[in-house]
């Protein structure tokens, strides 16, 4: 099975196909715009799509990061992956930044258990620890950095928010993780779920409830209403 995978949680722009049964990514495209996800993403899909020899028919999954992140990015990324589901009758599977992430950093932990630690800029970081085996030991999670840093003893720590706190920080750059590892994580979860579906490839393989591919937000929106200013209803 082809599974389409998309991240915008945070300054990159990631797409991929990746298939799951041999477990090779066919093609993948990342660029790190800042802003402007909503305009680059469905050409990036077609790019991947056309480079990869494919079309939308060959593919039996979508994926996309649902977060934390940046709270437009994560809502273009989500909704995008929605909008194709739903339009194709294809499954799809949110994964978080915070697995990717701990992912890619587990290769690079010596054996250790890992605390990925993104950035959430005010001294905070969004949390959750990984076992050695990539299992997560914690929920997501807000933290001020001191305390993240002060109740890390025993972990790796991995990401941009633990670059703050620590110079020995794996992949310290990384707000997200490679979009790799989402495809790899959606894979993974697809084949946990296969046994318990029937049919086809197509819509209902993962069961009701697979479209809601639901946003994590640990901290509310920065813009709110002008309360002040709202105009009177008639």
């Amino acid at each position: 099975m082809l599974i389409l995978a998309l991240d915008t949680a945070s300054s990159l722009c990631s797409v991929c196909l990746h298939d799951a049964e041999t477990g090779r990514t066919l093609h993948a495209i990342s660029e790190d715009l800042g802003t402007g996800h909503a305009v680059r993403l469905m050409p990036m899909v077609v790019d991947v799509l056309s480079a990869s020899n494919a079309t939308l028919r060959d593919v039996g999954l979508v994926a996309c990061s649902i977060g934390p992140g940046s709270f437009t990015g994560v809502r273009v990324g989500v909704a995008a992956a929605r909008g194709l589901a739903q339009a194709t009758g294809l499954p799809g599977i949110g994964v978080t930044t915070l697995a990717a992430l701990a992912t890619d950093a587990l290769p690079l932990a010596d054996g250790k258990p890992v605390r990925v630690m993104i950035d959430a800029r005010r001294d905070a970081a969004h949390v959750q620890d990984f076992s050695a085996n990539g299992a997560p030991l914690s929920m997501p999670e807000l933290l001020p950095l001191g305390d993240a840093a002060r109740t890390a003893d025993g972990f790796a720590l991995a990401g941009s928010g633990a670059a703050l706190v620590s110079q020995d920080a794996l992949l310290p750059s990384a707000s997200t993780g490679t979009i790799e590892a989402f495809a790899r994580l959606a894979a993974a979860k697809l084949a946990i779920a296969r046994p318990q579906s029937h049919g086809s490839n197509r819509a209902g393989v993962l069961g009701e409830g697979s479209l809601t591919m639901r946003p994590l937000y640990l901290r509310g929106a920065d813009a709110k209403p002008q309360e002040g200013f709202a105009l009177a209803r008639r």
